[in-house]
């Protein structure tokens, strides 16, 4: 193959995923339309076809690049956060993943009836997961907290708890005070 003509091949397939993604998160999972996404990425629908046969492969290729995209920035949370500044930065972190409305779009390519994306969505779920795990632990670790329990309930409730907000980000809700009962949680349940 002429090495020339792959990089715009996966220059497409690249623009065509971060247009479907755009349109996943403002439109939603049932109404991400393939002229949509074809518009948005300046491509053909025909182009789309070609690297996607369809729209359920479009989508389990979108969970991964999700997954991808939560996971940076989770990495980037605390990472120059200090004792004084760590609950406020991780307040903005959580605040920005709602605001971006990724987090739903994830949540919703795992209710999708079709099981590849579900699939795909399930292991971009569980590396999200990893991800508030690793900020939990730097987070305890800069506050100096020991809890009570393992790590792993807590992950699992910051978890539940960012997918319910999440869910319902689209009311316009303010999510602050569920992060504040959050945290207070973590601290309740701190030696």
């Amino acid at each position: 193959m002429n090495e020339y003509r792959a990089a715009p091949r996966v220059e497409a397939a690249g623009r065509i995923l971060d247009a479907a993604l755009e349109e996943l998160v403002s439109q939603g999972a049932d109404s991400l339309a393939m002229h949509a996404v074809a518009e948005r990425a300046g491509v053909s629908k025909g182009l789309i076809h070609y690297h996607f046969h369809d729209r359920n492969a479009l989508l389990a290729d979108i969970a991964p690049r999700l997954a991808l995209r939560i996971a940076a920035r989770a990495r980037e949370a605390l990472a120059a956060s200090t004792t004084t500044t760590a609950i406020a930065d991780l307040e903005r972190w959580l605040k920005q993943e709602l605001e971006l409305g990724e987090w739903r779009g994830l949540l919703a390519l795992a209710e999708w009836p079709a099981a590849d994306v579900q699939h795909a969505a399930a292991a971009a779920l569980a590396s999200r997961r990893e991800e508030v795990r690793r900020v939990l632990e730097r987070l305890f670790a800069l506050l100096e907290i020991r809890t009570r329990i393992s790590l792993a309930p807590l992950t699992d409730l910051a978890v539940a708890v960012v997918n319910g907000l999440a869910a319902e980000r689209s009311s316009g809700r303010d999510a602050s005070p569920a992060l504040d009962a959050l945290v207070m949680a973590f601290y309740r349940l701190s030696d």
